[in-house]
């Protein structure tokens, strides 16, 4: 049921694909290669942002793991990549499609996920982005792109 769903999602994306959002793969259907661009007028606009993402077997039962390739300066994104947000997690459902993850995270960088429902259910992974988030947003613009110009791969 894994690879159908897969495969089937990936030919929907190649088929109809929002704007700003591209995919692909090699020969592994449960290894993905996602790019998404900054939404215009955000702080994100003009950068694009290389996404791995990886299906377990049991998927849609269990969410895919995402990770961003490129480094990432925003509140929801550990130093490694990892993406925290609750859709991935506690608010998992196996009707949520690849298309439709990509859209929300892409939505995401412009309103990160900050506000926890409790100290044990917070997606805030990068506290120095979460705090130049709420306490100076012009500082925080400028901070993305410096972020991604310093680190990004050559």
């Amino acid at each position: 049921m894994s690879y159908d769903r897969i495969f089937n999602e990936m030919k929907d994306l190649n088929k109809n694909c929002s704007e700003g959002i591209m995919v692909t793969c090699d020969s592994d259907m449960y290894n993905w290669t996602c790019y998404i661009s900054g939404p215009e007028g955000t702080s994100y606009e003009t950068l694009t942002y290389e996404i791995e993402v990886i299906f377990r077997k049991s998927h849609p039962f269990k969410p895919p793991m995402l990770r961003f390739v490129t480094p990432m300066f925003h509140p929801n994104v550990s130093p490694n990549g990892s993406i925290w947000i609750s859709l991935l997690h506690e608010r998992w459902s196996p009707v949520l499609t690849m298309k439709k993850i990509l859209m929300i995270l892409r939505s995401i960088l412009n309103d990160p996920e900050v506000n926890a429902i409790d100290e044990e259910h917070t997606h805030i992974v990068n506290k120095d982005a979460y705090k130049l988030w709420i306490s100076n947003k012009d500082l925080y613009r400028e901070y993305v792109k410096i972020w991604y110009n310093n680190n990004k791969p050559i």
